[in-house]
Formats: C-alpha cells, sequence, structure tokens
C-alpha cells in the first residue's frame, strides 16, 4: 500500500477518534498506532470506515497471532463492532 493511500485511510480511521487503542484505550505507545481491517484487506470495502479499527501494536499483534476469538474474549466491548463489519461486508458483496 503506497503512503498516501495509508495516510487517507489513517485520517478516515482518526476522524471522530483520539488517537489511542480502541481496544485497550492506552495512549502511551509513542504513536506507534496500526490500522485493523476488520474483514481482510484482500475482501471487497476493506478501506471503508467501519472496516477499520484502530490499534496499539501489541493489541494488533494479539488479535493476528492469538486469534479474533482470544482478541474479542478479552475485549468484548468489540464484538459489536466485528460483527457489524462482517454484516455490512456480506451485504456489499
Amino acid at each position: 500500500m503506497k503512503q498516501a493511500e495509508r495516510d487517507k485511510l489513517w485520517q478516515e480511521a482518526n476522524k471522530h477518534r483520539r488517537e489511542f487503542c480502541e481496544a485497550c484505550h492506552n495512549d502511551f505507545h509513542d504513536g506507534k498506532l496500526h490500522l485493523h481491517h476488520i474483514t481482510p484487506r484482500r475482501k471487497k470495502n476493506w478501506s471503508k470506515r467501519w472496516n477499520l479499527i484502530i490499534l496499539c501494536w501489541q493489541c494488533h499483534i494479539w488479535v493476528h497471532h492469538q486469534g479474533r476469538t482470544w482478541f474479542l474474549n478479552k475485549y468484548p466491548f468489540l464484538k459489536k463492532r466485528f460483527e457489524r463489519a462482517k454484516m455490512l461486508n456480506g451485504r456489499l458483496k
């Protein structure tokens, strides 16, 4: 992904949020926040706001290496957000 695309996605995702992790709510990560695609980028509509979540580097590693089920059990308040993205992505196929 080109830097200009990444910058545009970051601005869109962060439009209504402060710069903190949406999972652990920590903001002490020295700006090392990541955009995570709820539905993988290889699928259609991956760059829509409802398919992006801002995570710190640690939570981003967890969601990829521990798995989505483990991550959502750790942060159950995100389940509806992930389900909504899955539903919206399914409608737009």
